[in-house]
């Protein structure tokens, strides 16, 4: 297992947490039969080697712990 630093594991509980409050209650779109949830989407922007993959992971595992439904994760990577 891998040891976060502070501002990783910071980084990642906050990421957690928005989904999990999200989850319950999301945004929606339409009315009556044509009402459907709005996704979830949050982006994380560092510097590199600052440690996003496993601050992403993290926040990925902890979503599925406590979530009802287990998550469906799109992960992309910005290449410049």
């Amino acid at each position: 297992m891998i040891e976060l630093y502070n501002f990783q594991r910071d980084a990642a509980d906050r990421i957690a947490e928005r989904v999990l409050s999200y989850l319950p209650d999301p945004a929606t779109r339409g009315a009556g039969a044509k009402k459907r949830a709005i996704p979830f989407v949050q982006f994380l922007s560092s510097m590199t080697a600052s440690g996003k993959t496993v601050i992403l992971a993290d926040a990925v595992e902890q979503i599925a712990a406590q979530a009802a439904i287990k998550p469906a994760v799109l992960w992309l990577s910005k290449l410049s």
